[in-house]
């Protein structure tokens, strides 16, 4: 058995991208051969596969084919049109009248809030409108007369509802 201790550092060294084009002819030249040891065969096909791409060659009209159809796709599918936009200078704006509304919105909820905490602080209530009158004219006995009657009948409302709705459930 022969020592293939060279070959496994040019191995090595070519899987850090450390080896130079010559060193790689070597390796290429060595998985070429039919004797390749049974340890080493495992990377007979990389090197195999890298010769043979190497004696492929392009054919001296495939650029000319390639943009024969290049064209024949060019020709065939139809021309699409573009819709230019006129911008008006208020569609130029709009971007810029957004974010000045959405700054406003914010200042607004701001104040109204530090005016509401300001205004807890100094122990002030909400100032309603004084200028609303009551216009209710009955007095005061026919208004708790009114709520004493509702107060009463309210639970036996209640209660009938209540009896409706455990009827309907039985049948």
């Amino acid at each position: 058995m022969m020592d293939y201790k060279y070959i496994e550092q040019l191995l090595d060294r070519y899987w850090q991208a450390e080896t130079s084009p010559a060193e790689e002819s070597i390796l290429r030249a060595f998985f070429c051969q039919a004797d390749v040891p049974a340890h080493l065969r495992q990377y007979a096909p990389l090197f195999a596969t890298f010769e043979t791409m190497q004696s492929e060659h392009v054919s001296d009209d495939f650029e000319a084919r390639v943009l024969a159809r290049i064209a024949a796709a060019e020709t065939a599918a139809p021309q699409q049109s573009v819709k230019a936009v006129r911008l008006t200078p208020l569609r130029k704006l709009t971007p810029l009248l957004r974010a000045a509304a959405i700054v406003a919105i914010v200042v607004l909820i701001g104040d109204s809030a530090r005016r509401a905490a300001v205004g807890r602080a100094n122990g002030e209530q909400w100032q309603y409108n004084t200028a609303y009158t009551e216009t209710y004219s009955r007095d005061a006995g026919e208004a708790s007369e009114a709520l004493q009657k509702i107060s009463e009948s309210l639970p036996l409302a209640v209660l009938d509802s209540v009896k409706k709705d455990s009827t309907r459930q039985k049948q």
